[in-house]
């Protein structure tokens, strides 16, 4: 009897082995400690597994499992992950899903995990995030990955290069709004030859984040930040306004000739060919610019910061809906977000061999040492991360402190379905491109080429898609209302 009830306990010893099986790298047999395999987008990194040797010293300790962080390419990462998920693939765990591997299809297409009751098992990680981040992270009511805690709030500025400022004695106190910057373009444009006055992208969908007025939802669709109304970009006034500034900047030679064709224009900012340029400002901007770039910049706030809805699902981190031990991944999840230790090796690696330290929070990083991701924001809560060399002290407290009091997005929570918009949009962009663009043409041709471009984007698709954006808002205020 003795014997029967010992191979019993063998047998049932193997099936609770068994059922923590994995494929590939996920495999554990004979006792060896499950591994979390991680994909995230970015540069081979050579000495990645030395790094995750150490990582894994503590998760075993913390947890009972290793981590295997493995770096996909990133221009193959969104069509790797796409492929994964559509075959329901085990081989991973968990995936950085946001601005690639886009979350919002991730979800619809089932290849991410529903955390909703989950999170209740992970209350460290749970009330690591503030409440209003969690409930951005939801889509169709429900959350499937983890927001990386990093600054959610922007606020629109102007970049100023400081050589050009100070050489020129441009008063930066008299700009309160974009086109208070034209006296210094004029005078960059009459002195500096081989220096593009005003920096703008190809397209004419932008610009509206000014003084908190509206921000982009999709398309040319945008939402009025205080009631969060839903318009055409086209219908706005202020949105006149701004095509028509640029239209004049353009003419007036302060934006680039082959503005409409330059695809790529980073070698050259990065040459510091560009003297002012409009962006979204974080604390450390400045540092970071004098850094990266090698040039001084100042920056000019034109709004207060604002967390916009959806912003938090830029960069998140998801478990697979087909991992084999979803509740081990998670607690990873919570321990790259809350343990110090972990998520300083995975961000920098090893001190004295990949970083070394000025004091006690801040460090610089070893060149060419094998590794240097360079990517706090795609691993977890940032605010968990050295600060570098050259950034304010505080960089972090500062961001906690924005994060915490600035205003958020009526729509908090809203996720637009693109279902039949995704189409429409193709349709009114291929109509718009028919004609000449409000940005280059002549200035005398601009009010008559507005309201034709108005007309052709309504009647291509433009009024469906604002109407079916409008019904889905509506019925998500009803449902957030109840």
């Amino acid at each position: 009897m003795k014997r029967i009830l010992l191979v019993l306990c063998s047998i049932a010893m193997c099936f609770s082995v068994a059922s923590c099986a994995r494929n590939a790298e996920q495999t554990q047999g004979n006792g060896e400690m499950p591994t979390i395999v991680w994909y995230v987008p970015g540069d081979s990194q050579p000495n990645a597994d030395k790094v995750m040797e150490k990582v894994s010293e503590i998760t075993e300790k913390e947890i009972g499992a290793r981590l295997n962080l493995r770096f996909i390419d990133q221009a193959s990462f969104n069509q790797k992950l796409n492929m994964l998920m559509a075959s329901g693939s085990d081989e991973y765990d968990l995936c950085f899903t946001g601005y690639t591997n886009v979350y919002s299809k991730a979800a619809e297409g089932g290849g991410l995990l529903e955390l909703d009751e989950m999170l209740d098992n992970t209350p460290e990680l749970k009330n690591s995030i503030l409440e209003g981040v969690w409930n951005d992270a939801r889509y169709n009511g429900h959350i499937y990955a983890v927001p990386n805690t990093q600054i959610f709030a922007l606020s629109t500025s102007i970049e100023l290069d400081k050589e050009l400022v100070d050489k020129y004695n441009f008063d930066i106190s008299t700009v309160k709004e974009l086109k208070d910057i034209e006296p210094f373009l004029e005078m960059v444009k009459q002195n500096e030859p081989e220096i593009f006055p005003f920096r703008t992208a190809n397209s004419e969908q932008w610009g509206l984040e000014q003084k908190n007025q509206y921000n982009k939802l999709s398309g040319r669709l945008y939402i009025k930040q205080d009631t969060g109304e839903i318009y055409r970009n086209l219908d706005l006034p202020e949105y006149k306004e701004l095509m028509r500034l640029l239209n004049s900047w353009y003419n007036k030679g302060y934006i680039r000739k082959d503005v409409k064709t330059m695809n790529d224009d980073t070698a050259d900012y990065n040459a510091g060919r560009y003297a002012a340029y409009m962006i979204n400002w974080k604390p450390g901007m400045a540092e970071s610019s004098k850094q990266r770039l090698g040039r001084e910049k100042y920056y000019v706030k034109l709004s207060e910061p604002y967390r916009q809805q959806g912003i938090c699902q830029e960069t998140m981190t998801g478990i697979n809906a087909n991992c084999k031990n979803p509740d081990l991944a998670l607690k990873m999840i919570e321990l790259v977000n809350t343990n110090t230790d972990v998520y300083r090796l995975i961000c920098h690696g090893i001190e004295g061999e990949n970083y070394e330290k000025i004091d006690e929070n801040t460090i610089r990083y070893i060149e060419n040492s094998g590794y240097n991701p360079n990517a706090d924001w795609k691993f977890g809560n940032q605010f968990n991360a050295y600060v570098l060399e050259g950034q304010p002290s505080d960089i972090w407290e500062q961001m906690k402190h924005i994060n915490a009091t600035a205003k958020e997005s009526p729509l908090t929570g809203f996720t637009l379905n693109m279902g039949k918009i995704s189409g429409l949009q193709n349709q009114t962009t291929t109509a718009v491109a028919q004609l000449k663009s409000l940005m280059v043409c002549s200035p005398d041709e601009f009010d008559d080429l507005y309201e034709k471009t108005n007309e052709v984007e309504y009647e291509s698709g433009g009024k469906e898609i604002l109407d079916d954006a409008k019904a889905q808002v509506e019925k998500f205020l009803e449902t957030k209302n109840q």
